[in-house]
This record gives structure tokens, C-alpha cells and sequence, in this order.
């Protein structure tokens, strides 16, 4: 479980351009996840791209400065570059909260007058059985 490389593309409502932004997922070996009550270990990379909740499962996670708003419904992934993961690397990550296709979040923010755009997207799919 080496490295995810995402291309995102974006179309902007507003100035009629796109945007083009790529991300690198490396894969840094696992973290623990603890409440009072429970843990959970599950694969890790970057921590400031890192979330992980029994609903969403494992997620990775960007934001970014813009000129303007985007359309959040034109956002589209191409170039995605997995690596076959073995079932033992994936450690205690709940298999049911990994899906079949990559799901992509984007979403418009604004922080202090500041435009910002939102990443969200799951790092690891299950195609047919195999984990990616």
C-alpha cells in the first residue's frame, strides 16, 4: 500500500474555467484509533488528510483557497492510480465501509470571506473482492 495518485477535475460555475488539482496518498503503516470505550486500528497516511469514523470509514480529506464558487456536481475523477492491497494491510477497518467506487465529496466554504473548496473522498475500494 504504497501511494493513490487522484486527479480531480473541476469546472467553476462562476469564471468558466477548470480546475486541475492531483493528490498523492502515501501510505505510512497504520494508526490507532481510541474512546474510552474502544479502538480500532486502520491503514494511515498523512494525519492532515486523515479521518476516520464508523460511518464514512477511512477518508481522505483537502482544502484549497478559489477565485470563486464551483459547481459541486461537476467535479470528476480521471487518472486513478491504485495499488492492490492485501486484506491483512487493511487491519481492523470495517470491510462494509469500503465501497466498490471511489466516493468523491466537493463542496463549496467560506472561512472569513475566503472561497475555499472541499475534499472529501474514500482512499481504498473494493473491486470484486480485491482491495485497492
Amino acid at each position: 500500500m504504497k501511494n493513490i495518485l487522484l486527479f480531480l477535475f473541476v469546472s467553476s460555475q462562476t469564471f468558466l474555467f477548470s480546475q486541475q488539482k492531483s493528490f498523492e496518498i502515501a501510505w505510512e503503516g497504520s494508526q490507532v484509533f481510541q474512546t474510552s470505550m474502544t479502538s480500532i486500528e486502520v491503514p494511515s497516511f498523512d494525519n492532515d488528510h486523515l479521518s476516520f469514523n464508523d460511518d464514512l470509514g477511512l477518508v481522505y480529506f483537502a482544502e484549497w483557497e478559489s477565485v470563486g464558487n464551483i459547481n459541486e456536481t461537476s467535479a470528476s475523477l480521471s487518472d486513478v492510480i491504485y495499488e492492490i492491497i492485501p486484506a491483512s494491510e487493511l487491519k481492523q477497518l470495517p470491510r462494509n465501509s469500503i465501497p466498490r467506487i471511489p466516493q468523491l465529496i466537493l463542496q463549496n466554504a467560506v472561512d472569513r470571506d475566503k472561497v475555499k473548496i472541499q475534499l472529501q473522498i474514500s482512499p481504498i475500494i473494493n473491486d470484486n473482492g480485491v482491495y485497492k
